[in-house]
């Protein structure tokens, strides 16, 4: 566990355009531990659910906190127009995973949300995860944003600080991870 105040080493392994792998780390001074840092789990793709795992669904959200949960992980990327969802993304493995038909194409914000997984439960998109933080004012996220390119990152970005309107409090408790 990080103490409130101290010292610690950042380690990060990077792949260099020319395939070799290098370490690099640095020593941060902490004057205040993140809120995230106090909690010993944290819940991921919003809470396994039912025995499943993935889910990134409203009811394993609900599970969660129910559960006494107040760190949670999602997963969040974009639909073919756009939108910003909770998801693992379309590839055939998290299709299978979920119980989703694979069909290739990366769906419409309509279809993802029409969508049940594992043929029951509730998708959800980033402004009901924002929601549930607004409700939630313990709620601390963390926010997998699946690889695109810098523009779409961009845009998921600002999609995520348009739909917390620029509220601190709950800005501050968001996380961001990049996969």
């Amino acid at each position: 566990m990080i103490s409130n105040q101290g010292t610690a080493t950042v380690r990060c392994e990077i792949k260099k355009p020319d395939g070799i792998k290098e370490v690099l780390t640095c020593n941060v001074t902490i004057h205040n531990k993140p809120k995230f840092f106090n909690n010993q789990l944290m819940a991921h793709a919003l809470g396994g659910y039912n025995g499943n795992k993935y889910n990134n669904t409203e009811e394993a959200l609900i599970n969660s906190i129910n559960n006494g949960f107040n760190f949670v992980e999602v997963d969040m990327t974009l639909t073919s127009d756009n939108k910003l969802v909770c998801s693992h993304g379309w590839d055939k493995a998290t299709c299978e995973a979920t119980g989703i038909k694979y069909t290739g194409q990366t769906p419409t914000y309509k279809e993802f949300m029409s969508w049940k997984i594992q043929g029951k439960y509730r998708t959800i998109d980033a402004k009901t995860v924002i929601d549930y933080m607004r409700r939630y004012p313990d709620l601390l996220l963390e926010i997998d944003l699946k690889k695109f390119n810098a523009n779409k990152t961009k845009l998921m970005i600002e999609q995520l600080v348009d739909i917390c309107e620029g509220d601190k409090t709950i800005l501050d408790r968001i996380l961001m991870q990049f996969t």
